[in-house]
């Protein structure tokens, strides 16, 4: 006999049920009382094999699984089996019949969230067990989401701490080398010294020229560095940002000083 639900239990969303059964009397009476009472939205599967179709379709979205174990061709585990094979995360409430605790264990090894007894069923009970699925089951996808969160940040973290490495191994090389490039160029200005004196200016343009573009590099390179640090401890305000690219402009750009970026 089921015990018809007198709004026992109320429903903030509407989730959307699937009822897998081949009972039609039972179909009938349940999917009535938690359409209309509870305003869930309940569509039906009369065998496993239909289940399956709706579900390798993907065109609707289910909440839950009311599945029936006892059903003629495909039975409630085999479907289960299935929904394990293909990663498919619908939460189950298996409906089981008396003398079936097997049944029931076995479901709850292949995924099923819980279980319940058709038999002199009540139907309050089964609106209870619905919501607790439910919550479960979004528990569960909140949980999943900050596992992944957790794990896409120690990642960042691991790459942020392997970047910094890398930039500081790359910077002081290069400041290395624009240090022996400025100190061969302050020696080969020394040198034109000995040219003669015609010679001498047309060389030491040229000189000045390649110091002017490597204090420009060198520059630049500072700047890049500085918004690199800036951008990874902190959040850079714009006023820093001003100040790092006025400072470029004035190394530059001597005619740059005391200008607005």
């Amino acid at each position: 006999m089921i015990k018809p639900l007198h709004n026992t239990v109320s429903s903030d969303a509407r989730l959307h049920i699937l009822l897998v059964d081949d009972e039609v009397h039972f179909v009938n009476v349940v999917a009535k009382e938690l359409s209309d009472t509870l305003g869930y939205e309940t569509t039906f599967a009369w065998s496993g094999e239909e289940a399956i179709s709706m579900l390798e379709a993907g065109d609707t979205h289910f909440d839950i699984i009311l599945l029936d174990y006892d059903m003629k061709g495909m039975d409630g585990l085999a479907v289960l089996r299935w929904m394990a094979e293909r990663h498919i995360e619908v939460p189950v409430v298996m409906l089981t019949g008396a003398g079936s605790e097997e049944v029931a264990v076995e479901a709850m090894k292949l995924g099923a969230y819980d279980y319940f007894r058709k038999e002199h069923m009540e139907l309050p009970h089964l609106a209870i067990v619905i919501q607790a699925t439910h919550e479960r089951r979004m528990f569960r996808v909140a949980r999943a989401i900050e596992e992944e969160r957790l794990l896409e940040t120690g990642l960042t973290d691991e790459a942020t701490k392997h970047m910094r490495d890398v930039v500081g191994a790359i910077s002081h090389t290069i400041h290395d080398s624009f240090s022996n490039i400025a100190s061969e160029l302050h020696n080969g200005g020394e040198r034109t010294q000995k040219l003669p004196e015609l010679q001498r200016a047309p060389v030491q343009s040229v000189f000045q020229e390649l110091q002017r573009n490597v204090g420009a590099l060198e520059s630049g390179l500072e700047g890049f560095l500085k918004l690199y640090r800036l951008v990874y401890a902190h959040h850079a305000g714009r006023e820093e940002i001003k100040m790092i690219q006025q400072e470029f402009f004035e190394k530059v750009d001597p005619a740059e000083k005391g200008k607005k970026a």
